[in-house]
């Protein structure tokens, strides 16, 4: 029996027909190639698709409105059964359209039948905005929605009750969403950023709503094409031409066929992006290392394109920082050797005692910058290098280094973005980052991709944005935030781990130190509890989180802290992040 077959029997043998709530659920899903395609393939996964039904007369007010969320879960589908719920001074005023209002459940509907009036009190989780990403709400917010319901005849002429007002707007639940819609990852290019100027991939998260006419590839695909989400907008490019579009996409046990349509400029188009692009984000679904052929009209796009697989492109991954730990003892730059004990000094300035702050490095380590009393300094890790000051102040954040070799700080007492090429020669770039103006800035960090960044605003709140522009028009945008901490409780120091990951060291007077890692394109947290009270600052780079106590340098390893070195040291430093 083929891969669809099996879907139609399933489906056939495990139809739930719920006439309370006026819907069906209905296991679906179409496979990437027909009969072709392998059983367990990624892209052949069955999903449950909710079918919802017009509201029926023996229904109470309050199983009409579970019936509308129904039909609202089932709405991209099927919007003619929504519409049945409603009189028609409702249809002609609801709109649809908007971000979607995801709630953990509908379990304490209430309807008053004498009134005509019906609340749905619950709790926000999250928003899918119309570019599909999902931004929790962090902590959960109360929402109340409310309708007015009357009778009325429905196409049969017989009385119903039908929604006469309610709120614009579709309202799902958790699992709502589970069902309809899967996280995934978009890759974009971030417009040659890096020293080597060729780019590379940058990740947007967003989630992709299911449809039961074609497979997951293809909706992909079909987001690929329209760009970045909002997060993104500006910050990073797309080499997929504009008028393309998705006509199918096939799969056997050999490969994966995307047949496009549209007119496409062979002689412009950057080939090796464009395959980085669909490399990157199809890496899941091409199971079993089949590689991704893009056709027009049935056959190959153009000879240059060949075949993609994302062994070719792994080197387009924007994780560019380095796994080798550093570390501060009295000013002194350190390597972290691989055992306990002290490790050796790096060479030139950086490897002497000296009173300068929140000492960074760049991308290959060769660089140390740190905060003097009269601003930023600089100095080359070598024998006969020195500090040489590069951006001047008296209120500056620590300093932040860009993959391209920039560095970055905040002038608290200026208001501004500063901008250094780390040349003494070359006064710094106040770049505009009208969405901070008025607000207090206490830290900027570039993200290892060159594309995000994460300010901390006083101590009790992150918020993240991106590099947009480029040259005279490059400037700091797309911030929403990210995490807010309660009363009692204060951000202490910030971290990137890899290019969506975000660290957060926050300390209470009642639970002591802990740590949130948060993915910055979904907002998901995970929390690390410190069992050392000392904690005081956080590095990371990849698999490796590292923390300082003012006395030694500690490792996250198992769930657990080991002891990296001992004695003398201060905070940690990895390069980037």
């Amino acid at each position: 029996m083929t891969t669809s077959r099996i879907g139609r029997a399933w489906a056939a043998a495990t139809l739930l027909i719920a006439v309370v709530c006026g819907c069906s659920v209905v296991p679906v899903g179409r496979a990437g190639g027909g009969e072709d395609s392998p059983v367990g393939d990624p892209m052949s996964k069955q999903f449950v698709r909710m079918v919802a039904f017009p509201p029926r007369p023996e229904w109470t007010a309050e199983q009409v409105v579970q019936g509308l969320l129904a039909a609202m879960a089932a709405y991209p589908d099927d919007q003619a059964t929504l519409a049945e719920y409603l009189t028609p001074k409702a249809r002609s005023a609801w709109k649809p359209a908007g971000p979607v209002t995801v709630v953990q459940d509908t379990s304490k509907l209430e309807a008053d039948e004498e009134r005509g009036t019906a609340t749905l009190p619950g709790v926000q989780i999250a928003g899918i905005e119309s570019d599909d990403r999902y931004v929790p709400v962090t902590g959960g917010g109360q929402r109340t929605f409310k309708y007015t319901l009357k009778k009325a005849a429905n196409k049969a002429g017989q009385p119903v009750w039908l929604i006469d007002s309610l709120d614009d707007g579709l309202v799902l639940t958790a699992a709502d969403v589970e069902r309809s819609y899967r996280p995934a990852k978009l890759y974009f290019l971030d417009g040659g950023s890096g020293p080597d100027g060729r780019g590379s991939v940058v990740s947007d998260s967003v989630r992709v709503r299911l449809r039961p006419d074609e497979n997951l590839a293809e909706t992909i695909v079909r987001r690929l094409l329209k760009g970045p989400s909002s997060a993104l907008r500006g910050a990073v490019t797309s080499a997929l031409p504009e008028n393309l579009s998705v006509e199918s996409v096939t799969a056997t046990d050999e490969r994966i066929v995307i047949n496009l349509d549209g007119f496409v400029d062979l002689a412009s188009l950057n080939l090796d992006g464009m395959k980085a692009q669909l490399a990157w984000s199809l890496r899941t679904l091409a199971s079993g290392n089949r590689p991704i052929e893009l056709h027009r009209d049935g056959e190959p796009l153009a000879a240059g394109l060949g075949s993609i697989a994302l062994e070719d492109y792994k080197s387009w991954g924007s994780d560019h920082g380095s796994g080798t730990a550093y570390y501060t003892s009295g000013g002194e730059v350190r390597w972290m050797s691989g055992g306990d004990g002290p490790g050796n000094p790096v060479h030139g300035p950086a490897g002497q005692r000296n009173e300068y702050a929140d000492l960074a490095l760049s991308a290959g380590a060769d660089l140390v910058a740190g905060v003097a009393q009269d601003g930023i300094v600089v100095t080359p890790d070598t024998p006969e290098g020195t500090w040489q000051r590069v951006i001047q102040g008296d209120k500056l954040t620590g300093p932040s280094w860009h993959r391209d070799g920039s560095l970055w700080t905040y002038d608290r007492r200026a208001g501004a973005v500063l901008r250094s090429t780390a040349d003494p020669a070359q006064p710094p770039t106040r770049i505009a980052a009208p969405a901070l103006d008025g607000l207090d800035v206490t830290d900027l960090r570039i993200a290892r991709d060159g594309v995000r960044v994460a300010v901390r605003i006083g101590s009790g709140e992150i918020r993240v944005g991106a590099i947009t522009g480029g040259g005279s028009a490059m400037m700091l945008g797309n911030f929403q935030s990210l995490l807010k901490v309660p009363d009692g409780q204060q951000i202490t120091d910030v971290a990137w781990r890899d290019d969506e990951h975000l660290l957060i060291l926050i300390s209470s007077s009642k639970a002591g130190p802990s740590v949130q890692e948060i993915n910055v394109g979904d907002g998901k947290a995970a929390a690390l509890t410190f069992a050392d009270k000392r904690v005081k600052s956080i590095a990371a780079s990849g698999s490796r989180i590292l923390a300082g106590t003012g006395q030694e340098i500690i490792e996250y390893k198992d769930q657990g802290w080991t002891t990296n070195v001992k004695e003398g040291a201060q905070y940690p430093i990895f390069p980037l992040g």
